[in-house]
């Protein structure tokens, strides 16, 4: 099958949604482009969280392969709150042909444009129903949260009273994560069935790696019996890593030969935040990493116990099941089926003292931890591997 992908963003290197399905559905015999703009995502502070890792945000206008995906970039008239108005979408994707276009971002003024030309409103404007069209989202209750303005207040509601129901052409609506099936419907105001296709891992890049963890311990000066935690991602506010450091504190004083790993960058003075107030004791079993290659994370995975995301998602709480490490998210979790093999645990969100209640409690219990691991990694061989996921975004 040919198939366009059409996206705002695309990063090639991050082990994001976009790419993963891309290069499965090419692994399966599909013809696969990505169509999307000339910059990445605006992540925030991107240049201490991101630049290092991707380069400048802004990339040349053209077709290129990245990373084994045929990717065509097309400059950008307009862009404002993480969307884009690409200059010539509609005669890129009309020139390619597909048989089937996937559009990630249903409030995106690409999904928009993609259902008119699938079904145009005016009359002289030939349809292209040849292609199916596919509409994805990942928007969680926390991002909204995150995003309260009067302006993106004004914006959705116009969303829904202008655009909704040209979305109705789509022959599929698919929500990324348990809790964004409601943004879809409530937010957006898609009066559709919508899938749900959780996001998903690799399980053949992360394997618990005995070895690893020996190399990336003896690295870290980190004992080889040692109790450690682990993040990885943004350290932004947004991700609330100082709950972490706060909690890890009190996890010293009950478990002292314990560590914790924070694989990730952010802006200089967050991570002061982080610290400010910790004894010298506290800071000194902290590791700092700095941000890490996709395929590197396995090793950071494997040489922790447990791994912590106190706030917002991630999908290398994937990862880190992969590598049967059990996990610790906050309660108001969105992507409920990461959590739905008894492999990890649920703390108050934003309760730092519950967070290292619940890290303790996993410290003090290895077998406990073993079994989660050996869920988690069970889970993602059955439901949450790219392969699986992949197929189902097909029409």
């Amino acid at each position: 099958m040919k198939i366009a992908i059409v996206s705002d963003y695309f990063q090639a290197v991050i082990g994001y949604a976009k790419p993963q399905i891309a290069r499965q559905l090419i692994q399966q015999g599909h013809t696969v482009k990505v169509i999307t703009s000339d910059r990445y995502f605006p992540f925030a502070n991107y240049q201490t969280t991101r630049q290092d890792q991707l380069g400048p945000r802004r990339r040349s206008v053209g077709t290129f392969r990245e990373h084994g995906v045929h990717v065509q970039r097309l400059p950008v008239a307009a862009e404002m709150f993480a969307r884009t108005h690409i200059v010539g979408l509609e005669a890129a994707v009309t020139k390619y042909r597909p048989e089937l276009v996937i559009v990630f971002g249903i409030s995106s003024p690409s999904a928009i444009r993609m259902a008119r030309l699938k079904r145009p409103k005016r009359d002289h404007r030939p349809k292209q129903d040849h292609f199916k069209l596919v509409l994805v989202d990942s928007h969680l209750p926390s991002e909204l949260q995150l995003e309260k303005s009067s302006l993106k207040q004004v914006m959705y509601g116009g969303f829904r009273a202008l655009f909704a129901r040209e979305l109705d052409v789509a022959d599929k609506f698919i929500a990324l994560q348990d809790d964004t099936v409601g943004i879809i419907k409530e937010v957006y105001g898609v009066d559709r069935d919508v899938e749900v296709v959780d996001n998903g891992t690799d399980p053949q890049l992360f394997r618990f790696s005995a070895r690893k963890r020996r190399e990336l311990r003896h690295r870290l000066s980190i004992g080889s019996d040692n109790y450690v935690v682990i993040y990885t991602g943004k350290v932004v506010p947004a991700k609330g890593v100082h709950l972490l450091t706060q909690a890890f504190a009190e996890v010293l004083s009950q478990l002292p030969e314990s560590w914790c790993a924070i694989v990730g960058d952010g802006p200089a003075e967050y991570r002061q935040q982080c610290l400010a107030g910790l004894p010298d004791n506290v800071t000194a079993r902290i590791r700092w990493t700095g941000n890490q290659p996709h395929q590197e994370l396995l090793g950071y995975y494997s040489l922790a116990d447990v791994a912590v995301w106190p706030l917002q998602e991630s999908l290398a709480m994937n990862d880190s099941a992969s590598c049967s490490r059990p996990f610790i998210a906050n309660h108001r979790l969105g992507a409920k089926t990461r959590i739905s093999n008894d492999n990890a645990l649920l703390y108050k969100q934003g309760d730092a003292a519950d967070l290292a209640k619940r890290i303790i409690e996993l410290g003090r219990d290895p077998a406990r931890r073993e079994a989660m691991g050996r869920r988690g990694r069970q889970l993602v061989e059955t439901k949450l591997n790219w392969a699986s996921i992949a197929r189902r975004f097909l029409v």
